[in-house]
Protein backbone atom coordinates (compact mmCIF):
# COMPACT_ATOMS: atom_id res chain seq x y z
CA UNK A 1 0.00 0.00 0.00
CA UNK A 2 1.22 3.53 -0.71
CA UNK A 3 -0.09 7.10 -0.22
CA UNK A 4 -0.39 9.02 -3.68
CA UNK A 5 -2.15 11.96 -2.12
CA UNK A 6 -2.04 13.89 0.96
CA UNK A 7 -4.63 16.73 2.16
CA UNK A 8 -4.63 18.76 4.98
CA UNK A 9 -6.70 21.60 6.22
CA UNK A 10 -6.17 23.42 9.12
CA UNK A 11 -3.39 21.12 10.36
CA UNK A 12 -0.45 22.94 12.01
CA UNK A 13 1.30 25.31 9.79
CA UNK A 14 -1.06 24.29 6.35
CA UNK A 15 -4.45 26.12 6.21
CA UNK A 16 -5.32 24.22 3.41
CA UNK A 17 -3.02 22.02 0.75
CA UNK A 18 -2.67 19.03 -1.47
CA UNK A 19 0.08 16.37 -1.87
CA UNK A 20 0.88 13.78 -4.68
CA UNK A 21 3.58 11.41 -3.60
CA UNK A 22 5.24 9.64 -6.65
CA UNK A 23 5.91 5.80 -7.12
CA UNK A 24 9.36 4.77 -5.28
CA UNK A 25 11.36 7.66 -2.84
CA UNK A 26 9.80 10.90 -2.71
CA UNK A 27 12.06 13.79 -1.39
CA UNK A 28 10.76 16.45 0.82
CA UNK A 29 13.13 19.44 1.41
CA UNK A 30 12.91 22.90 2.20
CA UNK A 31 14.38 25.90 4.86
CA UNK A 32 13.65 25.15 8.27
CA UNK A 33 10.21 25.80 9.65
CA UNK A 34 8.10 25.41 6.69
CA UNK A 35 6.38 21.96 7.13
CA UNK A 36 8.67 19.46 6.50
CA UNK A 37 8.21 17.99 9.67
CA UNK A 38 4.34 18.41 9.50
CA UNK A 39 3.76 16.04 6.67
CA UNK A 40 5.40 12.98 8.30
CA UNK A 41 3.28 14.20 11.32
CA UNK A 42 0.27 14.35 9.19
CA UNK A 43 1.01 10.44 7.84
CA UNK A 44 2.18 9.66 11.51
CA UNK A 45 -1.44 10.72 12.30
CA UNK A 46 -3.32 8.58 9.71
CA UNK A 47 -1.64 5.67 10.27
CA UNK A 48 -1.55 5.60 14.73
CA UNK A 49 -4.26 7.96 15.08
CA UNK A 50 -2.05 10.53 17.20
CA UNK A 51 1.45 12.50 16.62
CA UNK A 52 4.52 12.19 18.15
CA UNK A 53 5.24 15.57 18.49
CA UNK A 54 2.07 16.64 20.43
CA UNK A 55 0.48 15.56 23.28
CA UNK A 56 -3.33 15.97 22.71
CA UNK A 57 -5.03 16.50 19.50
CA UNK A 58 -5.76 20.02 19.73
CA UNK A 59 -2.35 21.01 19.23
CA UNK A 60 -2.31 20.16 15.75
CA UNK A 61 -5.19 22.27 15.05
CA UNK A 62 -4.10 25.90 12.81
CA UNK A 63 -4.06 29.20 14.93
CA UNK A 64 -7.51 30.37 15.47
CA UNK A 65 -9.34 27.35 14.03
CA UNK A 66 -11.54 25.09 15.37
CA UNK A 67 -10.80 21.62 13.41
CA UNK A 68 -8.50 20.15 11.32
CA UNK A 69 -8.62 17.55 8.45
CA UNK A 70 -6.27 15.11 7.01
CA UNK A 71 -6.73 13.04 4.56
CA UNK A 72 -5.07 10.23 2.40
CA UNK A 73 -5.14 9.06 -1.15
CA UNK A 74 -4.20 5.13 -1.00
CA UNK A 75 -2.96 2.82 -3.63
CA UNK A 76 -3.12 -0.76 -2.72
CA UNK A 77 -2.51 -3.12 -5.15
CA UNK A 78 -0.37 -1.55 -7.47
Amino acid sequence: MRIETLSLRQFRLYGQELFSFCPGLNYISGPNAVGKTTIIEAIDYLIRGKSFRAVTSAELIQKGKDSFTVEAGFNKNG
